[in-house]
């Protein structure tokens, strides 16, 4: 990690037991995190501590994933999101087929991780969201971001779709509430995969405030 750009927020979260490197010494900060990592790291960084039952059909009490996920699950959402992009298929699969999974191996997109540290954030600092109506959202989102992902709708029936609706609130709140303010370019990339530094980064602006 010498000389990453994550490298002091990296050694402040290990100081802290909060993460651990692989076996070989390495922490691999560009490394994509599964939504199993994604359970531990902000189970131990939040101090997660109210577990819920599991009932998913691909997570057994044997994995060692397991007790991050009983504090952690009921932030980390499954659904999948508008467009059939590579990282949005596996949730795309499983709500066609109606499984109950939860995908532990599948990389974390960051529109999950949005909406996860968002709720997190927001239960922990007891915050009083009022949202606009999702037209001014979009409004919003346009002239913040330059992803071409924002400028439908996806309006069915008069209606916006459940998983629209979230995709556009949730990427509305993480910017406003200093999660998540997009890439060097001005993009937010709410279906690209997250690395183990950008988490860090994320998780560190909410615990500094």
């Amino acid at each position: 990690i010498k000389g990453h750009w994550a490298e002091e927020t990296i050694v402040k979260f290990k100081d802290k037991n909060i993460i651990s490197g692989y076996p070989d010494g390495t922490f691999k900060p560009d490394n994509s995190v599964t939504r199993a990592e994604f359970a531990k790291i902000i189970t131990e960084a939040f101090d997660l501590q109210t577990k819920s039952v599991l009932n998913y059909d691909d997570v057994g009490a044997e994995n060692w994933y397991y007790p991050y996920l009983e504090c952690s699950a009921k932030y980390i959402p499954v659904y999948p999101l508008p467009v059939s992009y590579e990282n949005n298929i596996p949730y795309q699969t499983i709500a066609e087929k109606g499984l109950n999974y939860f995908l532990p191996d599948t990389d974390a997109i960051r529109m999950h991780v949005a909406e996860a540290l968002v709720q997190i954030k927001i239960d922990k600092e007891n915050i009083n969201v009022e949202l606009p109506i999702i037209q001014d959202i979009q409004k919003e989102i346009q002239s913040t971001f330059k992803d071409d992902d924002y400028e439908n709708l996806y309006v069915m029936h008069g209606k916006v779709p459940e998983n629209v609706q979230r995709m556009f609130e949730y990427t509305w709140l993480a910017n406003e509430l200093g999660i998540m303010q997009g890439d060097t370019n001005g993009y937010f990339r709410p279906y690209d995969n997250v690395t183990r530094a950008e988490l860090l980064t994320m998780i560190d602006r909410i615990l500094e405030k």
